[in-house]
């Protein structure tokens, strides 16, 4: 008899933002339609937070971008899998005793740890914006790293930082912790055919990524807020056009929160379009294009959980300019230049470091860092599960 994995899309069907975490949730749920483990079904499910019930849904193409609710509430069997990739930050008190429910029936509950970045540097996450609802995303994240954390039989965390970060909260934290539950990780994938982004796009843009070929193109991407270095970014490069440096700077990510000043000093800037190019909210066929027309990824978080974009940069073998953090060591090893600047002039004196190393062509190499497909990214999610379960997956390649 055939088991199923309840693949949660709450976030996905509700409030799909396009973020990199949504187009990991895509991306997974995509190989598992077309290749699921032998004897099991995949039903995606959305939580209801009206009735604290799951539903199955289904999509009706490959973008995710409407789904069809069935009406019909799942009923997990002892063996089962209830899978949670998306950050579902909006999850309820209702829906979390649901999931206590099942865990009690033998149903088997994991959750993937993007980051612990909220608990660890709060403040970039304070106060309530639309971005989240009009909430408090700390007191949502909080909320729902303690239902991970209580309710679940493991965190499959996306690389091995998380897992340690993860790990030692879990040892210094223990009168919060009423679980024994396990940790592993897994790396993500970056083969963009199976992360089909579910955002529609103005085709005009196509004539203004056109106009970026052949220029020298510095590309930073990710949601727009404070720990992702846009703002230092920003001031880097008016210094290089002061200096008469004909070069562009791309930003492909959406507006987040604590960045207003920010976002208006970009809408008004007078290299707007010039050598100031902002992409707000393109699909991944875009983005694509955006990464083949660049010449260099800038990469300057303060702390990610993994960093998508580096990996998509190495698949497209787009050099890469990284913080040096542990968590960018891991994901890029010999792969990436490695910078620590805190201001515009420290970071003004390393690209023109890494320019001259470019130029003598003595840079490091970013097809070092071998990046995986998105398939071989979902075997290892499930191999992490079969370290946390008595079970074993079998694939039919």
């Amino acid at each position: 008899m055939s088991k199923t994995i309840f693949y949660d899309v709450t976030e996905l069907v509700q409030y799909d933002k396009g973020t990199g975490i949504q187009r990991v949730t895509r991306a997974i749920l995509n190989i598992l339609k077309l290749s699921p483990p032998l004897d099991w079904k995949i039903v995606p499910v959305r939580g209801d937070i009206k009735d604290g019930n799951y539903y199955s849904v289904s999509f009706a193409t490959k973008t995710f971008l409407t789904y069809d609710d069935t009406n019909t509430i799942i009923s997990p069997q002892s063996g089962d899998i209830f899978l949670s990739v998306d950050l579902t930050y909006n999850i309820t008190p209702s829906l979390r005793n649901k999931l206590t429910s099942y865990r009690k029936k033998g149903i088997g509950i994991f959750f993937v740890l993007y980051d612990l970045i909220p608990i660890e540097y709060p403040h970039w996450f304070e106060g309530t914006n639309n971005w989240f609802e009009g909430n408090s995303y700390l007191e949502l994240f909080n909320y729902w790293f303690d239902t991970a954390v209580n309710e679940s039989d493991g965190l499959i965390c996306i690389s091995e930082s998380v897992q340690k970060h993860a790990a030692l909260w879990l040892k210094q934290n223990k009168e919060q912790v009423k679980n024994n539950v396990n940790l592993d990780f897994f790396h993500l994938g970056c083969d963009f055919e199976e992360s089909v982004s579910a955002i529609e796009w103005d085709k005009d843009l196509k004539n203004t990524i056109e106009k970026l070929q052949g220029s020298i193109n510095y590309l930073m991407v990710g949601t727009i807020e404070p720990r992702k270095g846009y703002a230092l970014a920003l001031y880097t490069f008016e210094k290089l056009w002061a200096k008469g440096e004909n070069v562009n700077l791309i930003i492909v990510g959406r507006p987040g929160w604590h960045v207003e000043d920010l976002i208006l000093k970009i809408q008004s800037h007078p290299e707007l379009n010039k050598r100031l190019f902002w992409f707000n909210g393109i699909n991944d066929e875009y983005l694509m294009k955006i990464y083949n027309s660049s010449s260099v990824l800038l990469a300057l978080s303060e702390a990610e959980g993994f960093g998508l974009p580096l990996v998509e940069a190495g698949h497209y073998d787009l050099p890469i300019i990284a913080r040096d953090i542990p968590v960018f060591r891991e994901v890029c090893k010999d792969g990436a230049y490695y910078m620590t600047a805190n201001n515009p002039q420290e970071l003004l004196v390393e690209i023109e470091s890494w320019q001259n190393k470019f130029e003598k062509d003595i840079h490091p190499k970013s097809k070092d860092i071998k990046p995986q497909s998105w398939k071989t990214a979902t075997r290892q999610l499930f191999t992490a599960i079969e370290r946390m379960q008595d079970i074993k997956f079998k694939w039919n390649d």
